[in-house]
């Protein structure tokens, strides 16, 4: 093993460059902070079909937006299907409107899951992950929460998953999860032909 010494000499430029080092730390940090159920409860929506259940459901992760229209017109879309919906806020939870870029969520999905467990009008063990845009990346990358005490997803749903570079469009799901990554032809985020 070859250990190499970086010489450190305290200039102005070198006090600055660690300055923007520990401050990019710091945010890094604070963009992965661990969340606690009592904050999911607060961030969760949950929509349901008219009757008793138990129901599917789908966990959704927001896009790099944050809270759009978007999901709850899915979970319209699905509730008219008899499927509910859990609707996590991943970035209210975080005190913010957006998910900024080297924000990681992946664990929210398998929190609101502990929370859906206690749902009498849930069937916990149907349900699917969907994601839009780096959503979609944290769903596809969710798999590592799931298993063990916790059932793991039927389906997972990457709609134009990004937020990760251009070549990021990996499953670390079982075998067992049918994983589905979506992208349209005017889809302006990246053309699917480029990713490989």
């Amino acid at each position: 093993m070859r250990l190499s010494l970086i010489r450190f000499e305290p200039t102005l430029s070198r006090w600055v460059q660690l300055g923007v080092l520990l401050g990019a730390l710091f945010a890094v940090a604070a963009c992965q902070q661990s969340i606690k159920p009592e904050q999911m409860k607060k961030n969760l929506e949950v929509v349901t079909p008219d009757g008793a259940g138990p129901f599917p459901v789908v966990i959704m992760y927001q896009g790099t937006g944050g809270r759009t229209a978007r999901e709850p017109r899915w979970a319209g879309w699905l509730r008219g299907m008899g499927i509910a919906s859990a609707i996590v806020d991943n970035a209210g939870i975080r005190n913010r409107d957006k998910n900024p870029t080297g924000s990681m969520y992946t664990e929210d999905g398998a929190i609101a899951w502990d929370l859906l467990k206690a749902d009498d009008r849930i069937d916990i063990n149907r349900f699917a992950l969907m994601g839009f845009s780096r959503g979609g990346g944290m769903a596809l990358e969710a798999g590592d929460h799931f298993g063990g005490k916790r059932s793991v997803p039927d389906l997972v749903f990457a709609f134009y998953p990004g937020g990760f570079g251009r070549a990021s469009c990996n499953s670390d799901h079982p075998k067992s999860t049918e994983v589905h990554i979506f992208f349209g032809d005017k889809d302006d985020a990246a053309m699917a032909d480029d990713l490989w």
